[in-house]
């Protein structure tokens, strides 16, 4: 049995900084956060519709979880 997380976390380099991922999956929506020390800025939001776009974000987050564990 797959289950499917509805919001999948994670975080990953972009450019020189770290940003935390929040991919909504049933909606196909990805939120950017940029961490700043004492609090968290909002960085982009959009929404995920070409499948290749999908499954980079997919093994994005596999690899994390992978390094995770």
């Amino acid at each position: 049995m797959i289950l499917i997380r509805p919001i999948k976390v994670w975080r990953n380099q972009r450019g020189r900084e770290e940003r935390i991922c929040l991919w909504l999956v049933p909606e196909n929506y990805l939120v950017v956060l940029a961490e700043r020390g004492d609090y968290i800025l909002p960085w982009t939001a959009y929404l995920v519709e070409q499948p290749h776009q999908q499954r980079k974000l997919q093994k994005e987050y596999e690899e994390y979880q992978r390094k995770k564990s």
